[in-house]
């Protein structure tokens, strides 16, 4: 009985020891843009008028690797597929895939030629202006 009850006790002790251990304390929240001149006016004893504020940079355009094969039929008349590959990094039979997609919604023409030995290649189908 005396094992048992020594047992219970240091489970019981453990336990109060973790209940009074202090927790960490919360980070602050970041401060507002605001908070931040505010700041910084009252530690270098700035004027107001001399802090220039910026603007915000516009959010970069998001294009994908089509977008790019699409520009790039768009800068020549005819390219061929494996110039396209090299330039995007990826393999010749995925651009043909794509060029199928793209040929199928009237964008490009995936050109297969007569002659065995040379490559397929894409054709941009409207003229731009």
């Amino acid at each position: 009985m005396k094992k048992r009850n020594v047992f219970f006790c240091k489970i019981i002790n453990a336990f109060n020891i973790l209940l009074r251990r202090k927790k960490k304390p919360e980070k602050k929240p970041s401060l507002t843009r605001r908070a931040k001149l505010k700041k910084i006016i009252r530690k270098k004893g700035a004027k107001l008028g001399k802090i220039i504020k910026k603007s915000p940079k516009p959010a970069e355009k998001l294009t994908t690797q089509i977008d790019e094969l699409l520009e790039i039929v768009g800068t020549r008349k005819e390219v061929s597929i494996d110039e396209i590959a090299r330039k995007l990094k990826q393999e010749s039979e995925k651009i043909e895939d794509w060029g199928r997609l793209l040929e199928e919604q009237g964008l490009v023409e995936l050109v297969y030629p007569e002659n065995p030995f040379k490559k397929p290649y894409l054709r941009r189908l409207h003229e731009e202006k």
